[in-house]
């Protein structure tokens, strides 16, 4: 029960550092990580009282993340 859901905060990798600053010791040098995330949005919406139909703008998002320690 001391650690509840603190599971998040083990050192799996160097980006657990956010949730948990101390375990920047226990890796040894220079360390990176990175990612992107690709966000499609789309919505489509038929309307039952005009009968029409309308269609979000299509676009793309790529948010990036880096992590790094020293």
């Amino acid at each position: 029960m001391g650690v509840a859901n603190a599971t998040v905060a083990h050192n799996e990798g160097i980006s657990s550092i956010y949730f948990n600053p101390a375990h920047q010791l226990e890796f040894e040098g220079i360390n990176f990580a990175g990612g992107v995330t690709l966000i499609w949005p789309q919505k489509k919406l038929e309307s039952t009282v005009t009968n029409e139909a309308y269609e979000s703008s299509s676009k793309t998002y790529t948010p990036l993340h880096l992590t790094s320690a020293y």
